[in-house]
């Protein structure tokens, strides 16, 4: 089904729903979906800094701007100059709050 196809569906069931909310609702379902299912997966690459244990996964350039945002939700695995890092099962030794 198209987007306008359940576009259309759902007008007939709320007529008094804009294109914009229904295009909105839409959105948000579809995120919930992939979310919840786990249905989509992708790779990222990033520069990482000397001493720096925590990155924002969600603005992996750094830059605060919006355009760029990911929606990780897993990070099933770490590799490091071609080495796979193995996931902390327990707090690291050293407290870093930066």
């Amino acid at each position: 089904m198209t987007h306008t196809e359940l576009n259309a569906y759902i007008k007939k069931v709320f007529p008094d729903e804009s294109d914009a909310d229904i295009a909105l609702h839409l959105t948000e379902a579809s995120r919930d979906f992939t979310s919840r299912t786990k249905i989509l997966e992708g790779v990222e690459e990033f520069s990482t800094v000397v001493g720096q244990r925590y990155y924002d996964l969600n603005d992996l350039d750094g830059d605060g701007s919006e355009t760029d945002q990911r929606h990780i939700i897993e990070v099933n695995r770490v590799d490091f100059d071609n080495y796979s890092i193995s996931r902390l099962v327990t707090p690291p030794d050293e407290v870093d709050i930066t």
